[in-house]
């Protein structure tokens, strides 16, 4: 398309309403080398005519429409978010790829400070910034979405302050563990070096987290910078606390697909990236976690646990995956364990 330097891949699927938004943060960022490629997985509402209408497009290949730095393509099935954002990387060729929710905001200097912080510290593959609520139609307000992903003992993973007011310092740039995959700014370097943006298995949900897994466990690191704002009109909002009675009425509200896939590909995640001495270590934390998980299912949801069939059947290819992973480790367990408890 262009000699840009950040490639911004727009995963729509039935987001007409946010796309004018979304489209017109872009239009106010500060920094402009960017090229855009937006990927239709089969919307059956008006996201396509929406992102025609905000740029101009010129005639180009069957099935896509073109300016000079934004492409649309569309899919004639939806292959799932993991896959969809693994296609736009693929016809990419910037140093920096942006993994961009249709439901999201952006402030005018969100891009030029995670730009900067990518170039200024080569050790870090990934940063987001800080992702606040945004209720559509509401407009913006003060309750964190994500300030970066957060691992606790039985390897449960959780957005940092979500459901809390921000109090934070605005100008901090902090190490964490990894980005939430809201809003991602990825070094396509380390990217590559893991093996690629995220798993297509996994379809949709924790593909964040088993990124964010990969990467550490390379070498690279993660970052949030406060300084950097979006919003972000999450359907799937957790629970800000973490005792079981919370946990459940949250997996009340969650649809049947959320459900699926989130108990789905927590396992698929944690048997990949699993260091055996550090499952040793914690293993009443994790065990404990995963029986009460099965005991909920097994008597309130039923339905889910019919994803371990799934992983059954796909057990061949998760331990090929997994065998990939480790060739590809430069962390010690001791070291991944600091950082997962940081």
């Amino acid at each position: 398309m262009g000699n840009y330097k950040l490639t911004i891949g727009i995963l729509t699927w039935n987001g007409e309403k946010y796309l004018p938004a979304l489209f017109d943060s872009l239009q106010k960022q500060t920094f402009q080398d960017f090229e855009i490629i937006v990927v239709d997985n089969a919307s059956s509402d008006g996201s396509v005519r929406a992102v025609q209408s905000v740029i101009s497009t010129r005639p180009a290949e069957a099935g896509q429409a073109r300016n000079d730095r934004v492409v649309i393509t569309q899919n004639p099935t939806n292959i799932g978010f993991a896959a969809g954002h693994n296609q736009i990387f693929a016809l990419s060729q910037t140093s920096y790829y942006l993994a961009l929710n249709q439901d999201v905001y952006l402030e005018p200097g969100c891009l030029d400070k995670l730009v900067q912080v990518l170039e200024h510290n080569p050790r870090l593959a990934v940063v987001g910034p800080r992702v606040m609520k945004w209720n559509f139609g509401d407009g913006p307000n003060s309750i964190v979405d994500s300030l970066g992903l957060q691992v606790y003992r039985n390897r449960r993973v959780v957005e940092i302050d979500a459901g809390e007011k921000f109090t934070g310092v605005s100008n901090d740039v902090q190490t964490v563990f990894g980005v939430s995959g809201a809003v991602v700014l990825a070094r396509r370097q380390a990217i590559e070096a893991v093996g690629g943006l995220f798993d297509s298995t996994l379809n949709s949900y924790k593909e964040d987290v088993d990124l964010a897994y990969r990467l550490n466990a390379a070498g690279w690191e993660a970052a949030i910078d406060l300084g950097a704002i979006a919003y972000h009109d999450r359907t799937g909002f957790g629970s800000k606390n973490n005792d079981d009675l919370s946990a459940s009425k949250n997996k009340l509200k969650q649809s049947p697909l959320v459900k699926y896939y989130s108990y789905h590909n927590h396992l698929i995640v944690l048997f990949k990236n699993e260091y055996w001495q550090n499952f040793i270590i914690d293993c009443p934390w994790i065990l404990w976690y995963e029986l009460k998980k099965f005991i909920y299912f097994l008597l309130c949801d039923r339905p889910v646990l019919k994803g371990l069939e799934d992983l059954w059947q796909c057990r061949i290819a998760i331990k090929t995956q997994r065998l990939n992973i480790k060739k590809l480790r430069r962390l010690s367990w001791r070291e991944m364990r600091k950082r997962m408890y940081a």
